[in-house]
């Protein structure tokens, strides 16, 4: 393991450079996983806030796409998290390649920390591609003062009628359906679809994600008009207990 305490550091994907931000003379850094087209960087700082950084070289850009959250600690909850570079939606193909990271972490040939682990998850298993992160609109959504791990699972409502509660278009709606039904999707999953891909086994239905499902399924939208609903669901994926 490699450790660092600079004022920044250098990344070197494939052709490309990328000089990651600042961070304050207290912290200490290291890459967690680093091959030609993804990196993953870690940054204790002194507060106890974790600064996560993902770097993909993308194939159909010269610009590599540039993901960033906060965590609360060693936590599974994230503070912020934002793109910083906007104009690159994060795709099927970004996915495929994180997805052989966590392969990799499964069968214990890397040691990514809990962090790590759990963005990469986030980014695999709950996302639906592409998907544009916003550089400023998502990275306020998420902030939060404390860790807020307030979800509601409603595992008891498979298969029942549960009603979903959204915002969008600056009203309040409400949409009654069931929950779990594999015709329209598992509506209340945390995560895309109903089945998983086989080494994440996610069986987690929250009152949030029922929330999201409705959103999108009104606006067409995952973030944008959905982006509130989109966060709160995705702290039920990352803490709720499976079903």
């Amino acid at each position: 393991m490699k450790l660092y305490a600079p004022l920044s550091f250098i990344v070197l994907s494939l052709s490309s450079i990328v000089v990651l931000p600042h961070f304050a003379q207290a912290s200490v850094c290291r890459t967690e996983f680093q091959s030609e087209k993804v990196a993953v960087n870690t940054c204790l700082e002194a507060s106890g806030l974790i600064d996560w950084t993902l770097i993909i070289q993308k194939a159909n850009s010269s610009e590599p796409l540039v993901l960033r959250a906060h965590f609360f600690g060693d936590s599974n909850s994230f503070r912020q998290f934002w793109s910083e570079n906007r104009n690159l939606p994060f795709e099927g193909d970004d996915q495929d390649l994180l997805r052989k990271v966590l392969s990799e972490n499964s069968a214990q040939k890397l040691e990514l920390s809990r962090p790590s682990s759990t963005a990469l998850r986030f980014l695999v298993h709950f996302v639906e591609t592409p998907i544009a992160f916003d550089s400023h609109d998502a990275n306020q959504a998420v902030r939060r003062p404390t860790s807020f791990r307030q979800y509601s699972p409603i595992c008891n409502f498979i298969g029942k009628k549960r009603t979903a509660r959204y915002t969008a278009h600056n009203r309040q709606h409400t949409l009654t359906t069931r929950v779990g039904v594999t015709a329209s999707g598992c509506w209340g999953r945390c995560g895309p679809g109903c089945t998983d891909d086989g080494f994440s086994p996610n069986h987690v239905y929250t009152q949030e994600c029922l929330n999201h499902d409705a959103c999108e399924h009104m606006t067409g939208q995952r973030m944008g008009e959905c982006q509130d609903e989109f966060w709160e669901a995705a702290d039920g994926f990352m803490n709720a207990p499976s079903c």
